[in-house]
């Protein structure tokens, strides 16, 4: 009775099983090699872009705050209409008072005379740079006339205070950008083929791309943070890395 293979035999099964397991290895981490530089790419791409919004922001702060003290409406309104049309996927930027949060001047002279200090991005531009998430427009809507049939408005915020020569803060700087000029940037990224990505926010919530079995899978997907200049402030948003047929987009 035979009780085991011959030893020459039983290495050539053995050199048969590894070369059967190798590749699958080898093809499993260069799949994952790729989405990493998906991420990455992206998210470097975006960090980029939203510097260079808040950029556009704090020079318009400087302007205004360099001749606050006697700039009527009307050139505060002329400033905020030249930042606005500089930069078209900026939806409105505008002045508001610190006081009492009525707008002063706007792009457009849109929302001129109104209330914001309910808003989010009021509030916390009366203190602090801000950068608030992704959002459904209010005020805008009506505002600019918008059909209803459109695309909804989706907005980012973009805020400064404004401070007088004492140094007080006498009003907010408050700008709206439209979301598809984020998902744009996702779309034109440098990546590599056969790979897509993800947006999420700080709180691991799907902003573009696909939501299933991906956000618990093991191991997890590459997954790369948007790393923006020291004094920007930070969305927390992250880009994971994935397979070209996992992504419907949502953006």
């Amino acid at each position: 009775m035979v009780t085991g293979l011959p030893r020459r035999a039983a290495l050539r099964l053995s050199g048969l099983a590894a070369l059967s397991v190798t590749p699958c290895r080898s093809a499993f981490a260069t799949e994952q090699d790729s989405l990493q530089v998906a991420a990455r790419l992206t998210a470097t791409a975006l960090a980029r872009e939203l510097d260079r919004q808040w950029a556009r922001l704090r020079a318009v702060q400087t302007e205004v705050e360099r001749g606050q003290a006697t700039q009527p409406a009307a050139e505060l309104r002329r400033i905020m209409s030249t930042a606005q049309q500089a930069a078209p996927h900026t939806i409105w930027i505008g002045v508001a008072n610190a006081r009492d949060g009525k707008v002063i001047a706007a792009s457009g002279a849109v929302l001129e005379g109104v209330d914001v200090s309910a808003r989010p991005w009021f509030q916390a531009g009366r203190t602090r740079n801000y950068a608030g998430d992704v959002h459904g427009a209010q005020l805008l809507v009506t505002a600019l006339r918008r059909d209803p049939r459109d695309e909804p408005l989706r907005l980012i915020d973009f805020t400064t205070p404004l401070r007088n020569a004492a140094g007080q803060v006498v009003g907010v700087l408050g700008s709206h950008v439209d979301w598809r000029w984020v998902t744009a940037i996702i779309a034109s990224a440098p990546i590599p083929q056969g790979a897509q990505v993800a947006l999420l926010s700080q709180e691991g919530n799907v902003l573009f791309g696909p939501e299933g079995q991906w956000l618990t899978a093991s191991p997890r997907p590459p997954l790369s943070l948007v790393l923006q200049a020291q004094d920007a402030p930070s969305l927390g948003w992250r880009v994971v890395g994935l397979p070209a047929g996992t992504l419907r987009s949502r953006g």
